[in-house]
């Protein structure tokens, strides 16, 4: 049995010589193959129809343009795919390879390559190392959807298939449905409403601040569209890590509000221990970090996808972009040059153990100092002698022998030692000389 005079519909999807149709979110699917490939077929269940004919003019022409915009609109992502090269089997992104109005329903219709091998495991037992692969392939994902100007819209684990095959785990972006070019925003419709209309859209539970008071602003007039931008793919996407490793959605310290509604508020989200590790060693960037980053309230001081990715690589230092108290750790163990035959600071671990944050080489008035954050918010600014004090460094020995009295002309004195280490001074010797006449 065929559809649409081209698929053929599996057995499976057949009952009473007709099509079986299956729900699925906003709509519902069959599965066809064509020339040996199978194929994912869905119908819009929701959204607009094309219009009949039959219907009165006015309300046709609404119609009409409501079916055309969503038409273009799909067109425009895939022109945008297509431009980028993105492929299924190259890429893992899964792009509509056609779609049309269905002659029965008048249903919108997507076609979509199926995936094989879908993995409907779970993720919470994976290590720290493995779930970071998988994260940084899906957020590898993102990018190339963002790269090519289209915003998903509708992140949720569901909108990701995961391939297994052997040991091996392999993303797939999934579901364009919902999806908006990344500058849609700024568009507005013939009548100089925003192109969203009344609600943008989202999934329950992983909308992101700029979605949730957009859709709550019951005044057109008062909607600001333009803050809806490929950000919120970000935000989503680390709803979803913190989801897919814990079983559970971040929280909001100190509020019942959905997170979304929380952070808007200006909460901060509580993110699980189970994140609180490092990805990598240059910049010992804390995972939960990322996450808090990603899940900034503003959608300007969220990462781009991009940034997710150098982060991932031990690229890109978390905070230089921001600073989340007890997360955040960027430890520089090198002295400055004019210290480095003066003292050794502690390893990492060491520092650590002292509740140390970050350090940091700094000057002030001239002098070379070090800043020192620790855990609890504290800040220090400390002198080569204070690291040694407070037990963050240790003094080198550094062959200066002990300083004499009565050897330096009336009114002079020797620094102390430490200070003459500090000026890069390796060793004084006392040296008697004979005058050999």
């Amino acid at each position: 049995m065929q559809y649409h005079k081209k698929y053929e519909i599996e057995p499976s999807f057949v009952k009473d010589s007709m099509a079986d149709w299956h729900a699925t979110g906003n709509g519902e699917f069959i599965i066809c193959t064509h020339k040996g490939t199978r194929y994912f077929v869905k119908r819009f269940t929701f959204g607009p129809r094309y219009p009949s004919k039959s219907l009165p003019e006015v309300v046709y022409n609404v119609y009409l343009e409501e079916s055309q915009r969503l038409e273009n609109k799909q067109k425009e992502i895939r022109d945008r795919f297509d431009s980028k090269k993105l492929t299924f089997d190259k890429d893992h992104i899964v792009i509509e390879e056609e779609n049309f109005w269905d002659d029965d329903t008048n249903m919108f219709v997507t076609i979509t390559q199926f995936v094989e091998d879908i993995y409907s495991g779970e993720f919470t037992s994976l290590s720290q190392t493995e779930f970071t692969d998988l994260a940084r392939a899906m957020a590898e994902l993102i990018f190339k959807a963002h790269d090519a100007g289209v915003t998903h819209g509708d992140l949720k684990e569901k909108n990701f298939f995961f391939q297994k095959r052997g040991s091996a785990i392999t993303p797939y972006l999934i579901d364009f449905d919902l999806s908006y070019p990344s500058d849609y925003g700024q568009r507005t419709r013939k009548d100089g409403t925003p192109m969203f209309g009344e609600s943008a859209p989202f999934s329950e539970g992983y909308e992101s601040p700029e979605i949730y008071i957009y859709n709550e602003t019951a005044d057109m007039a008062a909607k600001d569209p333009k803050a809806i931008t490929s950000s919120t793919d970000i935000y989503t996407l680390a709803v979803i890590f913190h989801r897919m490793w814990t079983g559970q959605s971040p929280i909001a310290i100190g509020s019942s509000d959905p997170l979304s509604k929380a952070i808007y508020d200006g909460k901060q989200p509580g993110i699980d221990g189970k994140f609180n590790f490092s990805i990598g060693p240059n910049n010992d960037n804390r995972f939960a970090s990322l996450l808090l980053w990603m899940l900034s309230k503003e959608p300007s001081k969220r990462p781009t996808a991009e940034q997710v990715l150098a982060v991932m690589d031990d690229q890109l230092d978390v905070g230089d972009f921001c600073d989340f108290p007890g997360l955040t750790s960027k430890i520089d163990l090198e002295p400055h040059p004019i210290h480095k035959n003066a003292i050794t600071i502690l390893g990492k671990d060491d520092l650590k153990s002292k509740d140390v944050r970050s350090l940091q080489k700094v000057t002030r008035g001239g002098q070379y100092m070090y800043q020192v954050k620790l855990t609890d918010g504290t800040e220090l600014i400390l002198s080569v002698d204070d690291m040694v004090a407070k037990g963050y460094a240790i003094a080198k020995d550094s062959s200066i022998e002990d300083l004499w009295e009565n050897d330096v002309a009336e009114g002079y004195e020797y620094l102390p030692a430490a200070d003459i280490s500090a000026k890069g001074v390796a060793k004084i010797e006392r040296r008697q000389v004979v005058n050999r006449k």
